[in-house]
């Protein structure tokens, strides 16, 4: 059940790239899926002037300048890349679903190793109604809604012999809310207030003849609104009900909304306890952490794992991380690799150099043990029906900021019907108005917001950005 749905969240990607490592990959899945909503909404590229889009990446290991790892991405038209958010461009995870290659392939070296062999056929909407996997042999077909949305995909071997069906439906935020493959599984989708997820999941039993609970999630929110806690429950097939949790993770915010504390509980002798805790810093109102530290609990003391140290540039992008390991046997902090960010004129992620700590000296070693590029080609997005690439209008304000009661918006997009949203710092719509710019209320109240980071986004009738702004209330 899992990986059939999961496979589904990639196969528009770009490409996973075998980059420098996600710091975050460390963390359990939901905890990750937290942090990177949190991080999701934090537009840190410069989106006026050219566009530009991702059609190549290399590493090359040293000493001996030995390519490990090449990508190459093909286009046409005006489908492209411009990385939707700080995770994209950091990671070059392709955009999702603004990632609209023609075709994509990945290898590795020396084996050659394919890891990723696709091509992508599309409808007059730009919709990737086919993709086609050589790697991994199957192809797909998708249809769309009115609204964009793939409401069936059907999946087939390489000789297009037909094999399943998946059905999706969505919220009108364009979020999934039910999938469900027949004889296979089914995952439900609930969306809560400031981020507050759950899911289930429901596996074919053959012997029942029918679902059957595998697994679910729950996340609540405090009194203040903001996340709290994290469950997850186990399915017992036999009796057809779902077991009392052993483990949840108990949350803790800073006054912006943003994870400084997950504290790892395992529930015995009648009561809570704490196995471990993930620690984050920030630095103002930015919602990426310029520390990430993991430490497990013995005996109600803190032991050392791992953490990472981040250096940020004026527009919020890493530009730097340092990462340290527990070493039991000294019981002190072992320095481990230190990496370099590097962006281009657009503040897209350009080149990555990794250096490793000499132990016998006590620094860094002056030449990289790794050096990551990756490629761009100025493009026009306008070349086709639909525009992928996010911009802003640089004649858009919002005022006060920060704002205790009303924010004003103002500016000169001229007689659009738009669409006037705030959404929260994990994704979730707060207020949305729709109508002719010119005469619409451009006033919106925040005065019962809680406190914390919000974004404003203006987006035209066809879902286009016209302009984005963070704003803080307090």
């Amino acid at each position: 059940m899992k990986t059939i749905l999961s496979i589904l969240l990639g196969v528009t990607s770009l490409s996973a790239l075998a980059q420098h490592n996600n710091p975050f990959d460390a963390m359990p899945a939901h905890l990750k899926a937290i942090f990177e909503k949190q991080m999701s909404k934090q537009v840190v590229y410069k989106t006026t002037g050219s566009a530009q889009r991702l059609v190549g990446y290399s590493k090359y290991s040293f000493p001996g300048n030995t390519m490990t790892d090449t990508m190459h991405a093909s286009f046409s038209g005006g489908r492209g890349d411009a990385f939707r958010d700080f995770i994209d461009n950091l990671y070059a995870s392709g955009g999702s679903n603004n990632s609209q290659p023609d075709a994509v392939w990945e290898t590795i070296l020396p084996s050659n190793f394919k890891t990723i062999d696709r091509e992508y056929l599309y409808d007059n909407q730009n919709h990737a109604v086919k993709t086609i996997d050589h790697k991994n042999q199957y192809n797909l077909v998708q249809t769309y809604d009115n609204a964009g949305d793939a409401i069936l995909t059907k999946w087939y071997d390489t000789a297009m012999t037909y094999r399943f069906s998946e059905y999706t439906t969505y919220d009108n935020q364009h979020r999934k809310v039910y999938d469900s493959v027949w004889h296979s599984g089914i995952q439900r989708y609930v969306y809560g207030a400031n981020g507050a997820d759950s899911g289930i999941i429901l596996t074919w039993n053959n012997t029942a003849g029918a679902f059957r609970p595998f697994l679910m999630d729950v996340e609540l929110t405090n009194t203040s609104g903001q996340l709290a806690f994290h469950y997850q429950y186990l399915g017992d097939t036999i009796t057809n009900s779902w077991q009392v949790p052993t483990s949840r993770d108990s949350l803790v915010c800073n006054s912006y909304g943003f994870i400084t504390k997950s504290f790892s509980q395992n529930y015995y002798n009648g009561q809570w306890n704490n196995t471990g805790v993930n620690v984050s810093d920030y630095s103002g109102s930015s919602s990426i952490p310029n520390y990430l530290g993991y430490f497990s609990i013995q005996n109600n003391v803190l032991v050392g794992q791992y953490q990472t140290f981040f250096t940020l540039n004026g527009v919020g992008n890493w530009t730097g991380e340092v990462r340290q390991n527990w070493n039991t046997a000294t019981n002190s902090w072992w320095t481990s690799d230190s990496i370099n960010i590097n962006y281009n004129t657009n503040d897209l992620v350009a080149l990555v150099n990794t250096f490793r700590y000499d132990t016998s000296t006590h620094q860094y070693q002056a030449a990289p043990s790794a050096v990551e590029t990756y490629y761009y080609e100025e493009y026009d997005p306008q070349e086709t029906a639909v525009t992928t690439i996010q911009t802003t209008s640089p004649g858009i304000t919002a005022y006060p900021n920060p704002v205790s009661g009303k924010l004003h918006v103002d500016g000169n997009i001229g007689s659009k019907n738009v669409s006037m949203q705030i959404i929260g710092i994990t994704g979730v719509r707060l207020f949305n108005a729709s109508g002719n710019w010119q005469s619409m209320n451009k006033d919106i109240d925040m005065s019962s917001f809680a406190n914390g980071v919000y974004y404003l986004l203006i987006t035209d009738n066809n879902g286009n950005k016209i302009a984005a702004k963070q704003i803080v209330k307090n």
